[in-house]
């Protein structure tokens, strides 16, 4: 082959390897794009994931606070009743307490006063041994004595000014025999249905206007 021939065939054999350069660079070009393109899809994909990831997880999250907020709203109300259902049976118990214990009293009062009266009768009477076991031996340290104590008395009369527990407040006057009379004033205090002590002051004899 001649000179001009090689030179021809050269020069179309650098065009060849030129052009499959030119294409080989624009498979390459092409390639890294597509390289390229796939990776921005799979960020793409993965921060899709990750959004969604993150809003189940808020989701979640809200749901689990809303749950707590509703559930310490129903204990909150339970502990509401509860304490309101406590305090009205305390206070019912105490209302009840006193009307229990205002009842007490008045029985006691009721008792007390009874007490006296059965006692001052029963002198009167001349029942003596009854006057003696409703307290006159809380007085007295025989009933021989206690009943001595009678002999010059005529009568008793009593005056009941009030009634306090188990305190019954009175004006005591005795009409004695010898035509004398004795008024006493002050307080009784009765225990266990009988007469357990007696606070009173007077006692000084005067002339009775019930003697000629």
């Amino acid at each position: 082959m001649s000179r001009t021939g090689w030179a021809a065939a050269g020069g179309a054999a650098g065009t060849l390897v030129a052009g499959l350069l030119i294409v080989m660079g624009v498979q390459t070009h092409q390639s890294s794009e597509t390289a390229a393109r796939a990776a921005r899809e799979v960020a793409d994909i993965r921060a899709t994931a990750s959004a969604a990831a993150a809003a189940d997880q808020a989701a979640t999250e809200k749901a689990a606070a809303d749950k707590a907020a509703a559930d310490k709203v129903v204990a909150d109300k339970k502990a509401a009743d509860k304490a309101a259902a406590d305090k009205a049976a305390a206070d019912k118990k105490a209302a009840d307490k006193a009307v229990a214990d205002k009842k007490a009293a008045k029985r006691s009062e009721l008792l007390a006063r009874s007490t006296v009266d059965a006692y001052f009768r029963a002198i009167n009477a001349t029942n003596y041994r009854t006057a003696y076991d409703l307290g006159g031996h809380n007085f007295n340290s025989s009933y021989a004595s206690f009943r001595a104590g009678f002999e010059n008395t005529a009568s008793d009369e009593w005056d009941i000014t009030g009634v306090s527990g188990n305190r019954v407040y009175l004006t005591l006057t005795a009409y004695n025999l010898d035509c004398t009379t004795q008024v006493w004033r002050g307080y009784y205090v009765v225990t266990a249905g009988e007469l357990s002590s007696a606070h009173l002051t007077g006692g000084r004899f005067q002339p009775s206007r019930y003697c000629d």
